[in-house]
C-alpha cells in the first residue's frame, strides 16, 4: 500500500481553500462589473422616457420618469464609490419603482416583463434572500396592478 507524502496531502488540502478564494474574488469583481453596467443602463432608460415623452398623451409621467431615472442613475454612481450595498439597494428599488410608475400611472402594461430585471439584479448583486424578497415585492406588483 501506498502512502501519500505529507507535502503532497497538504497541497492537495490547500487547493479547495485557492479555489474558494478565487470564486470570491471573481463573483465580487462580477457584481462590481453589475453595477457599472447597469447604472448607465438605467440612465439611458430614462433617457428613452425623455425621448418618447412627445408620443404620449400625458407627457407628465413620462418625463417625471425619465428625469427621475437619469437623476438617481447619477446619485447611484456617486454612492457606489463609497457604499457597494447602498448603490445596489438604489438601483434595485429604481428599477421597481420605474416599473411600477411605468405599469400604474403610464399604463404600459406590458411593462410587468421588465419586473425580472429588479429580480436578477437583486440575486446578483446582494444575494438569494434578498432577491427572494424583491421577487416577493414583484409577485405583490403583479397581483396588486390594473
Amino acid at each position: 500500500m501506498s502512502t501519500v507524502p505529507s507535502q503532497d496531502m497538504s497541497t492537495i488540502q490547500e487547493r479547495p481553500k485557492e479555489w474558494a478564494a478565487e470564486m470570491g474574488a471573481m463573483y465580487k469583481q462580477l457584481q462590481d462589473e453589475t453595477i457599472l453596467f447597469a447604472l448607465p443602463v438605467l440612465a439611458g432608460f430614462g433617457i428613452t422616457f425623455l425621448a418618447v415623452s412627445t408620443l404620449v398623451e400625458d407627457v407628465s409621467w413620462c418625463l417625471t420618469l425619465g428625469a427621475g431615472l437619469i437623476l438617481l442613475a447619477g446619485i447611484g454612481w456617486q454612492v457606489r464609490k463609497t457604499s457597494f450595498r447602498a448603490a445596489s439597494w438604489l438601483l434595485i428599488l429604481s428599477c421597481l419603482a420605474a416599473n411600477f410608475l411605468a405599469i400604474t400611472w403610464g399604463q404600459i402594461h406590458v411593462a410587468v416583463f421588465l419586473l425580472i430585471l429588479p429580480v436578477g439584479l437583486a440575486i446578483l448583486t446582494l444575494g438569494s434572500r434578498t432577491g427572494v424578497f424583491i421577487a416577493l415585492l414583484c409577485s405583490l406588483i403583479l397581483i396588486f396592478s390594473p
